[in-house]
């Protein structure tokens, strides 16, 4: 057990609680009676925030299911004793000094420093060996990567992959012991492949702003600064409350084409419904949309392997949305609005300097490549699964109230991002396999939604799953998505408005089912649905 301070005694007052960082790992510090208590931050069930859930007495609710956790004990309510309890850590107080005692390991087990670290030569886990061909870019895995997954799963859970020098994770367990533990598995090239750059692609994003880590790939304390600043803008009483406007954007977009018979759900509503949704977020105009929805796709094709000329291509349009929306942000610091971007730009967090311009682009870039592509790579998925299996479209037609967990299989079941990265800040052990210090990590979270030990029947789509939810869509931890409340309630409104909308909806024939190339983001390129002529 290792002893680390965690504040001081003035910091807290009776009755209440904040969170804190332990050695990177998030504790949420109570203080009832006079007495001093230290619980886990992370969900025990799904993975949420709890420092963003509801305080009452001395209980937490956690802001995705609900779970009840008692923030003296870390035990789970009887109500919702589904959910593990949390783990609790004994307060030292010394002077007016804190301290906490917790475990130098997280679930994964330092390696011994003497030992000399792999190479791709003499790897005993790599992928080739084990006659695992994984490259999430070939044709073949673009459409299905299921198989290979389940491979891996069964025979060499974690890997290494000679072609991307990556080691890719591939069970349930494993991932979510990683995700506990930020302080080994760094998110710093959370979003990279290679970080390497070509001169030719930096010298155009040198005519822009530098990049700098803010929430998905930054590690606390950094990330937990610009976590709270724009997690305000996503609570789900915020989320809520612009329901009625995602309603009227949907119903407008279905109004364009419901009298045809026919449409591409992908471009024609998957891919406009949620840009529209962010933008009125951001405050910026809808007539951008196209810029809005190109930079976007560019952007994030960066963080996958490319060709050079596409690479300046993305360049140049990364560079292009820096510009605008630094134009975007000056404007408002002349003539403040009431949106998400003057938020942005007053925001403090306890009397810390504003944000600058490159963290402002940062964050910017990140809402703005979440809040687009996951949500379109849902709804587009989520119809193609409902059309695919009649009797599951027959059963949620039959009760609506199943559409919330059709939504949640599809993120489930095909994930709209696949996996993300990490990189091991010392040598570690997981999931029985050795790991040096610097290597760079995938876990996939769409093989961790498959997996036999977690999930019954997990390749089956079924609406009547009671599990759905617990699936990696989102992530686990302190990186969990900021947006999920947000997509969750855009593709069940999505779902909604096409399912009252549409009568008879079906799959059109002849049509060819091909998903986008990304190493990492899945979704469909198009889908065509024929529906009852409406009189």
């Amino acid at each position: 057990m290792a002893k680390v301070r965690i504040g001081t005694i003035d910091d807290l007052a009776e009755g209440q609680t904040v969170r804190v960082d332990a050695n990177g790992r998030p504790l949420l510090l109570s203080r009832f009676d006079g007495q001093f208590f230290s619980v886990d931050a992370i969900c025990s069930h799904a993975g949420g925030r709890l420092e963003d859930g509801d305080f009452q007495g001395r209980c937490v609710t956690c802001p995705i299911h609900s779970a009840v956790f008692d923030l003296t004990t870390g035990k789970a309510h009887p109500e919702t004793d589904w959910a593990p309890d949390l783990e609790s850590f004994p307060v030292i107080a010394e002077g007016v000094e804190l301290f906490v005692e917790i475990g130098t390991e997280t679930g994964v087990s330092a390696a011994s420093n003497s030992s000399a670290p792999l190479s791709s030569g003499t790897c005993q886990f790599a992928a080739a060996a084990a006659g695992i061909d994984f490259d999430p870019m070939s044709e073949e895995q673009r459409e299905c990567p299921f198989d290979v997954y389940r491979k891996a799963r069964e025979s060499l859970p974690v890997f290494y992959n000679e072609r991307f020098d990556l080691w890719v994770v591939t069970r349930y367990d494993d991932i979510v012991r990683i995700l506990k533990d930020p302080a080994t598995f760094s998110s710093a090239q959370s979003l990279s492949v290679d970080a390497t750059v070509p001169v030719e692609v930096q010298a155009v994003l040198d005519t822009g702003y530098p990049p700098t880590p803010t929430m998905v790939t930054a590690d606390p304390p950094v990330h937990t600064r610009f976590r709270e600043l724009v997690g305000r803008a996503f609570t789900s009483r915020r989320i809520a409350l612009i329901e009625p406007r995602m309603r009227e954007i949907a119903n407008q977009l279905v109004d364009g084409f419901v009298e045809r018979g026919r449409a591409d759900i992908v471009r024609q509503f998957a891919y406009p419904f949620p840009m529209e949704v962010i933008a009125e977020i951001l405050g910026v105009p809808t007539g951008d949309m196209d810029r809005f929805k190109r930079w976007s796709d560019d952007m994030s094709a960066r963080f996958g392997p490319l060709p050079l000329e596409r690479q300046l291509e993305c360049a140049r349009s990364e560079v292009e949305f820096q510009h605008y929306f630094a134009a975007q942000l000056e404007e408002r610091r002349s003539h403040p609005q009431r949106d998400f971007l003057t938020d942005l730009l007053n925001a403090r967090v306890e009397g810390e300097r504003p944000l600058d311009m490159p963290e402002l682009l940062s964050v910017l870039k990140q809402l703005l490549i979440g809040g687009n592509e996951t949500s379109t790579n849902l709804i587009g998925s989520a119809m193609f699964w409902l059309m695919n299996n009649p009797e599951q479209l027959q059963a949620v037609l039959n009760d609506r109230t199943r559409i919330a967990n059709a939504v949640e299989e599809t993120l489930r079941l095909d994930s709209p991002v696949q996996g993300l990265f990490r990189t091991t800040t010392r040598e570690v052990e997981i999931g029985g396999v050795r790991l040096p210090k610097g290597a760079h990590l995938e876990l996939l979270y769409a093989s961790a939604n498959r997996d036999e030990r977690r999930f019954r029947d997990p390749d089956r789509f079924d609406v009547f799953r009671t599990d759905s939810s617990n699936h990696m869509a989102f992530g686990f931890g302190i990186h969990f998505c900021i947006g999920a409340q947000l997509a969750r309630s855009e593709g069940r409104i999505a779902l909604e408005t096409l399912l009252n909308r549409l009568p008879n909806p079906r799959l059109a024939d002849g049509q060819r089912i091909e998903h986008h190339s990304h190493f990492f983001l899945r979704g469909l390129k198009q889908l065509e649905i024929e529906w009852d002529a409406i009189h």
